[in-house]
């Protein structure tokens, strides 16, 4: 093989992992869409369904592009979207802002909890009150804004002995 076909090979690799593959799962005899993507490294840590209620565009898509990379991340900005994506898929992990455009996070929480499987759910406020909050409501986890970096390892540690 020459080096430029190589070159080609690696490329043709890289974008594949990037590539969404649809399966279907089952919640309360309904067909919900689970969307996926192909993990060419063989990593041994579950790829998680995660999704994201926050309403600043650019740092979600910061998060999810470098910090969540390993996990399939939906980010919606706002409570109503947030209940369409649990009504139509299954999620392993929510991050929840608590400052949203349409209300507070809160306000999304008993939905959460009631949710069979029910998802972690990880306040993911820039402030001290709004995470409070959303722990009194109900939230597994607490990952302030500017702790970000860490949050796979807070996603992590509600799932270690599962």
């Amino acid at each position: 093989m020459r080096d430029s076909e190589s070159k080609n090979l690696s490329v043709i690799i890289f974008h594949l992992s990037s590539v969404p593959k649809l399966s279907f799962t089952k919640r309360e005899n309904h067909s919900k869409l689970r969307i996926g993507r192909f993990n060419p490294s063989g990593n041994k840590e579950r790829a998680m369904n995660v999704l994201y209620v926050e309403n600043h565009p650019k740092f979600s898509a910061l998060v999810g592009r470098y910090l969540l990379a390993r996990h399939r991340v939906v980010v919606v900005p706002a409570l109503a979207a947030a209940a369409a994506a649990v009504s139509n898929a299954v999620f392993d992990v929510v991050l929840l802002d608590y400052d949203l455009d349409d209300g507070k996070g809160v306000e999304i929480v008993p939905l959460l909890l009631s949710l069979t499987p029910r998802p972690k759910i990880v306040a993911v406020s820039a402030h001290k009150s709004g995470n409070d909050a959303l722990r009194e409501a109900g939230a597994d986890a607490v990952c302030y804004k500017k702790d970000i970096s860490v949050i796979d390892a807070v996603i992590k540690s509600l799932f270690d002995g599962d």
